[in-house]
């Protein structure tokens, strides 16, 4: 694999209070850590020109990668075709089944000819994969290379995802994207909506495919070594759920088998399902530790995502409670947020509104608002469920009361006697079942031992006028 990064004077800019080159310096760093120890990597830098700044080699030798790294400096133009021939020449020596290249760019090239040298790298059995970083690059020209080089296009304008892209083609081009083996995950996030419910520790895992976390994603669950194994974020006004091992397969055997799985399932389903459908503001609330969040979708009247809002939030707790404004900033197209520490527990009267100078517009102004209530709980430290332990555990302990084994008594040296109800009809039936029975046995038997023998005369003893016995 060689990385065919740009060192042209635009890479000094700054982003973040980082420049682009510092950034990319850093991703390729993190993409180089994913790659399999049997791998060989290279690297190539341009400018007005291009140089082998690291030749093809294991990479393994991360020392000699990260001070090479190191050393660059940006300065120069932007001329992309020499930088393809010297990662041609690099790879062209490999005799492995899988060669690519991965191309950086920030800024428009120099002409030259691409379409010949792709066709040369086409035949060598190599493919390309492209960046489109910043509002300066050349889209249309890397995504040609990249389609003509049967590789992967990547444009973005947010310099924090470079590290993101470069770790996908890393984790691609590696021995394999998947890890197997058996593992127990671990909860990450202790406030995810779907880790009411399930038991603590989860049934073990045996595989699941190695992937990088999104920018602004929640990870919720990871695996051994903190790899994403659940995660969920927002798109514009709707929800994704990426869960990397099977759903129902030999890695999640143990999960298919665990009582609460179909609750795991239900709860992801009813947070991905977005009651936003009409137009106007939706809001909700969402609990992050001791913090309240609160998220607004806005719906234009076509039920596309209105972006651009400039939205305050006006909170009140109770009647009598103090106004607090909070300005809300748009994270995705047509969703905003704004995060606040409730001082107290209550209900939290919200009401949005648009913002004037970083106050919310007075009542009645024609732009739309939206009004509902959020109720605050205790702390977060008071919470039953929030270390995923069993509730009636958290509760004995909390009470200062004892957790029972299953064969254990329940009143231990108490001298008190107590009533108890039972249902007592099915006794009193068989009892007097028995009773009829014993009544039948005594009258019919013929083996009483009352019976007296005959007297001459075939009359038995008795009252006077007592009857002839036959």
């Amino acid at each position: 694999m060689v990385f065919v990064l740009d060192k042209s004077g635009s890479m000094q800019q700054r982003e973040a209070g980082v420049s682009r080159l510092d950034v990319t310096k850093q991703a390729t760093i993190g993409a180089l850590d994913l790659l399999h120890p049997e791998n060989r990597v290279g690297v190539v830098v341009f400018d007005s020109d291009a140089q082998v700044l690291v030749p093809l080699q294991p990479v393994t030798e991360r020392e000699t990668l990260h001070r090479s790294l190191d050393r660059l400096t940006p300065g120069g133009g932007t001329s992309i075709y020499p930088a393809l021939v010297l990662a041609l020449e690099q790879l062209r020596q490999a005799d492995t089944m899988v060669r690519h290249i991965v191309l950086m760019t920030d800024g428009l090239s120099q002409p030259g000819d691409f379409e010949g040298i792709l066709a040369r790298i086409r035949d060598a059995g190599i493919t390309v994969s492209t960046v489109a970083v910043g509002r300066g690059a050349d889209v249309a020209r890397l995504e040609s290379i990249a389609r003509l080089g049967d590789g992967t296009f990547h444009v973005t304008e947010d310099w924090q995802l470079l590290p993101s892209i470069l770790a996908q083609e890393a984790l691609l081009q590696s021995d394999a994207p998947i890890e197997e083996g058996t593992f127990v995950p671990r909860w990450s996030d202790g406030d995810s909506p779907f880790a009411h419910g399930l038991p603590e520790p989860l049934p073990p895992l045996h595989g699941f495919t190695l992937t990088t976390a999104k920018d602004g994603a929640r990870v919720h669950l990871v695996g051994p070594s903190d790899e994403p194994i659940l995660a969920s974020w927002r798109y514009g006004l709707g929800k994704v759920v990426a869960f990397t091992s099977h759903g129902a397969g030999p890695w999640a055997a143990d999960w298919v088998n665990m009582p609460e799985y179909p609750l795991f399932w239900s709860q992801v389903v009813r947070w991905v399902a977005s009651p936003a459908s009409r137009a106007g503001l939706h809001l909700a609330a969402e609990r992050s530790r001791d913090d309240m969040v609160l998220i607004v979708e806005a719906v234009g009247s076509g039920g596309e995502a209105e972006s651009g809002l400039v939205l305050a939030a006006e909170l009140r707790n109770g009647e009598e409670g103090q106004a607090v404004i909070l300005t809300l900033d748009e994270a995705t197209p047509g969703t905003y947020r704004a995060r606040f520490t409730p001082g107290q527990p209550g209900v939290y009267q919200v009401t949005l509104r648009p913002a004037v100078n970083g106050q919310a517009a007075a009542e009645g102004t024609p732009a739309s608002s939206a009004a509902a209530a959020v109720y605050v709980p205790y702390p977060r430290r008071y919470g039953l469920m929030e270390d995923g332990g069993d509730v009636l555990v958290a509760l004995a302990r909390l009470s200062g009361g004892r957790v029972l084994a299953e064969d254990a008594a329940l009143f231990v040296n108490d001298p008190q006697s107590r009533w108890l109800k039972r249902s007592g009809w099915r006794a009193w039936a068989l009892l007097g079942l028995a009773a009829f029975v014993a009544g039948l046995l005594v009258r019919y038997s013929p083996l009483r031992w009352w019976t007296v023998p005959e007297r001459a005369g075939g009359r038995r003893p008795g009252k006077p006028g007592g009857l002839p016995v036959s």
